[in-house]
């Protein structure tokens, strides 16, 4: 099934739209071009604006409609033709077609602008320091969102990583005190590019330097710091193999290529990595 939250699925749905015209006649329903695309709208109404918040479910009728409605709302199988439409979503004022389609467009353009998500992968997307906490995002955007008072407030700060696409961005990050940290990350689908895929910070997190630029490791979904090594010392993990660094990532040396997705250490010479169906520890001399 076509995923409408990728861009080339977007593109192809908005250049059928840019083919309607105001007396494009329907295949089934009662609705014209223009109340069609109005009520296409109304899902992305109930995300960005509060136009519908006194229709939105609560309790336990919200309850019901997640645990035994929803499988069939977003699953595989086509909606039924000329089936009962939600009052919310059927149009039977006029409406302005031009406007309708520029507004569905928008709403469906927002969603790609946006495309921020976090991965957890080897859930190290998160890292906590006493009061600090760093969330590390990726994607369209790949930033590190930033709490200095456990989640009381937060700040955002931009980074260097390589962003752009659904699948790229910070994919672990580790700090190794409330200065020092280090996210690395890149393209799955890329896995051996490493191009702007490992940042440094040694402000807390408010700014963040490139290093190895154009050097291995590539991707890698896992990184964390040696205990007791003073913030030299990295391991980078991922399904390619195991990567370590002695200068706080400036340089790498590859010591496998068993793939793992995870990995922590439980003193400063023994580690457990994780992958698929497998435990494995690691002991560094």
């Amino acid at each position: 099934m076509k995923n409408i939250f990728e861009k080339s699925v977007t593109n192809e749905v908005i250049a059928r739209i840019e083919n309607l015209a105001s007396d494009t006649r329907p295949q089934w329903g009662k609705m014209n071009a223009g109340q069609m695309l109005a009520h296409l709208s109304v899902t992305y109404e109930f995300v960005y604006t509060n136009k519908h918040d006194a229709t939105k479910a609560k309790g336990f009728k919200k309850f019901m409609l997640k645990t035994f409605v929803k499988k069939f709302v977003v699953g595989d199988k086509p909606y039924s033709k000329n089936g009962r439409t939600a009052p919310q979503f059927l149009m039977t004022d006029d409406k302005v077609f031009s406007d309708e389609k520029a507004r569905l467009i928008n709403f469906m353009n927002k969603v790609q602008q946006e495309g921020e998500a976090a991965f957890a992968a080897s859930d190290t997307n998160i890292a906590i320091v006493g009061d600090k906490t760093w969330v590390a995002t990726g994607g369209k955007a790949s930033r590190i969102l930033f709490s200095p008072d456990k989640g009381k407030t937060w700040q955002v700060f931009d980074t260097p990583i390589v962003q752009g696409v659904e699948t790229t961005g910070m994919y672990s990050l580790d700090f190794y005190d409330e200065l020092n940290g280090f996210a690395i990350g890149g393209d799955y689908t890329k896995a051996d590019d490493n191009t702007a895929n490992k940042v440094r910070t040694n402000d807390g997190g408010k700014t963040w330097q490139l290093v190895a630029e154009n050097q291995k490791p590539g991707y890698r979904s896992c990184v964390q710091y040696v205990p007791n090594s003073r913030a030299q010392q990295l391991v980078a993990i991922g399904f390619n193999g195991i990567d370590y660094s002695k200068d706080s990532g400036n340089t790498w040396s590859h010591l496998s290529d068993e793939g793992f997705y995870t990995l922590r250490f439980l003193n400063d010479s023994v580690a457990y990595a994780a992958g698929n169906k497998r435990i494995s520890k690691l002991i560094f001399r």
